[in-house]
């Protein structure tokens, strides 16, 4: 027996692990999955979602279980064929699609077959409506602030990270000292 075969993430899954993974795949809610795969409602809701997670708790994370989760996702995504450069594609369509090709030169609506592709896949529902006077389409397109953000985020555009500083020499960021202090006391008249 190698080594390799004692770590804790390589200990093979009981049946209910094995229940618990496959369950986890279709539902990605570890507290559902749990209890789906016959853990109480008690350890599904305290445990579950540290057997799921990245979590190191000593006594109640499962690194095999977590090992088997992360082996499954990530031969998802490559039977899926998801990869990052895929996500941005995507995300690019709904960040920069054109409210225009919607539409033909006087302003009505084109048909489905000539917009193009990559308005087609940021439609996210259409409504046709029959009323008097004629018929109203409606077309909802993906929220393109939301793409947008998520692009901005991933180039690094976007910082989270409230901190007090200043340029310092050449150029550098440095932080800038703040000290609080009491206002001075008032005598009583």
């Amino acid at each position: 027996m190698s080594k390799d075969d004692t770590r804790p993430e390589n200990k093979p899954l009981d049946e209910r692990e094995k229940q618990f993974v496959h369950y986890y795949l279709i539902l990605m809610s570890a507290e559902k999955a749990a209890l789906k795969a016959g853990y109480s409602e008690t350890t599904a809701r305290s445990n579950a979602h540290l057997w799921a997670s990245s979590s190191k708790h000593p006594r109640l994370f499962k690194a095999n279980v977590h090992a088997a989760i992360k082996k499954a996702l990530k031969r998802r995504a490559k039977r899926m064929e998801v990869t990052a450069d895929n996500v941005l594609k995507e995300l690019g369509k709904l960040a920069f699609v054109e409210k225009r090709d919607l539409f033909t030169s006087d302003g009505t609506l084109k048909p489905i077959a000539e917009i193009p592709d990559h308005v087609l896949d940021a439609i996210t529902s259409i409504e046709v409506v029959d009323r008097p006077g004629g018929v109203l389409k409606k077309i909802k397109l993906a929220e393109k602030k939301g793409a947008l953000e998520l692009l901005a985020r991933h180039l690094g555009m976007l910082n989270d990270k409230l901190g007090i500083g200043g340029i310092g020499p050449g150029g550098a960021i440095t932080e800038i000292p703040i000290t609080f202090v009491s206002p001075p006391k008032r005598e009583e008249d």
